[in-house]
């Protein structure tokens, strides 16, 4: 993630894709992926169920990943914001009083959907 991208505090409160009720891990873990000749780091949140393998991360959204195993990136289906012209970021779960609710992650954006329809993800 750029350093000149401010996140949105909220984040600290997002919630996993699949275990709505846990929020995410406040820790930040980072993963090195090896896919073919190429490798690369992902620093993401990752859900509290110790069963569980999803993340959250500001650039790629929730993905599935355990150490050696391929990253599923893209695929949970959260919803994108679409607000900002460099790059559309994908938004995080949490919950706003009683509601779940889909975030930007970016500070000062805004943009907040009802996530209701996304109850049943799968990574």
């Amino acid at each position: 993630m750029s350093d000149s991208v401010k996140l949105n505090p909220r984040l600290k409160t997002a919630v996993c894709c699949f275990h709505q009720s846990l929020p995410l891990d406040t820790n930040w873990v980072t993963y090195l992926f090896e896919l073919g000749n190429d490798s690369f780091e992902v620093t993401a949140r990752r859900c509290q169920d110790p069963e569980c393998r999803a993340h959250y991360e500001p650039m790629r959204g929730y993905f599935g990943a355990r150490h050696g195993e391929h990253p599923t990136f893209g695929t949970a289906g959260a919803p994108i914001c679409n607000k900002h012209t460099e790059h559309w970021y994908p938004m995080f779960f949490r919950w706003d009083e009683h509601k779940l609710v889909a975030e930007c992650p970016i500070d000062g954006c805004g943009a907040k959907l009802d996530a209701s329809q996304y109850r049943h993800l799968a990574i």
